[in-house]
């Protein structure tokens, strides 16, 4: 009998919808703003036809949140409140409830989002009109350095509130310091390499969360991360 062989993808079977929800933090050029997504979604959908897994195109979902008025140079720590706000609406809760529906649970979907501003849209523009053989010197370390920065988008976790025991800061009193410090030393968002993010980087997250805390350790010289 033959063994079936492992499905990197098997959890976003049965998903209604995946992918993250963006966060347009740059207005300066609306074509410029497109060309990104187009070129992004056109980038995610011919990996996984590449991959046999043309299915998976049907419901990836690019869900791009616009608002000037209030995300305009937005920071990550402005998104971050945004998108756990986002994660309690009534689309988001629909969302869920259709994947239990369908028999499989939360993804990174509603724990994670993508913040993208001048900076990473420039990064990621530029690198699209690369050709091949010089995108592909950026997966590498030490690669050289006329390179410049890898184009990234960032990757932002929604505020986690942490639940604290009766009790459980009674011991000798420095519970709730070292608690403190703890939540210092945690990060809530990384610059992760833009190819990486679409499929591989969100599979990852909806199996492992805290592996976020994991690559903010073993980012490259220039801060992006490489998956």
């Amino acid at each position: 009998m033959s063994r079936r062989l492992h499905d990197p993808y098997e959890t976003l079977h049965n998903r209604p919808k995946w992918g993250f929800v963006i966060y347009r933090c740059d207005y300066r050029n609306d074509e410029s703003w497109k060309a990104f997504i187009d070129k992004w979604s056109d980038r995610v959908k011919q990996w996984l036809l590449h991959k046999n897994a043309s299915h998976l195109v049907q419901t990836l979902e690019f869900t791009v949140k616009e608002d000037p008025a209030v995300l305009d140079g937005a920071t990550v720590e402005d998104v971050q409140g945004l998108f756990t706000t986002w994660t309690t609406s009534e689309e988001a809760t629909a969302e869920q409830r259709a994947a239990w529906d369908n028999n499989v649970g939360n993804s990174a979907r509603h724990y994670f989002c993508i913040h993208v501003d001048a900076q990473s849209l420039d990064g990621c523009l530029r690198y699209e009109s690369l050709p091949e053989d010089t995108q592909r010197k950026y997966i590498f370390s030490n690669r050289d350095p006329s390179l410049g920065q890898a184009a990234y988008v960032n990757i932002v976790e929604k505020f986690q509130e942490v639940i604290r025991l009766p009790g459980s800061s009674d011991n000798g009193g420095n519970n709730d310091e070292e608690d403190d410090e703890d939540e210092d030393d945690e990060v809530i968002s990384i610059k992760m390499h833009m190819p990486f993010v679409l499929p591989d980087a969100y599979i990852a997250l909806s199996k492992m969360p805290n592996l976020l805390q994991s690559w903010a350790q073993n980012c490259e010289e220039d801060g992006v991360c490489l998956y």
